[in-house]
């Protein structure tokens, strides 16, 4: 359904006043664009994904820095216990653990380029 020129590019606009989504490669009337500021000249500009590809890249970008997040969250709690109460087994675990391992490493360095 794409429209292509001989150059083999992608036209944005078809002759129904539609823009084509850069993610899902469909044409859509401007209503399903979000806005993108304005341009130089004051002329609207829109953004290059639709609005149902633009909440859905959303949802996974906010899904992976939570469990980014809650993971490294996790990891310092459970090294806090560690240290605290001198557990060697829970310390085992977590070294064990490859992504957690990968996270301490990460943050150690961090403290160890600080100083």
């Amino acid at each position: 359904m794409t429209t292509e020129t001989q150059y083999n590019i992608k036209i944005l606009y078809n002759s129904n006043n539609e823009k084509l989504c850069s993610k899902c490669k469909n044409y859509f009337p401007f209503t399903f664009y979000h806005s993108n500021g304005k341009d130089i000249n004051g002329n609207l500009k829109l953004r290059g994904e639709c609005k149902l590809c633009r909440k859905i890249s959303n949802r996974q970008n906010y899904l992976k820095r939570k469990k980014t997040k809650t993971n490294t969250k996790n990891i310092l709690d459970d090294v806090k216990i560690i240290l605290d109460k001198d557990d060697e087994k829970k310390l085992l675990q977590l070294i064990e653990n490859e992504d957690k391992c990968k996270i301490l490493l990460k943050i150690l360095d961090k403290v160890t380029q600080d100083k």
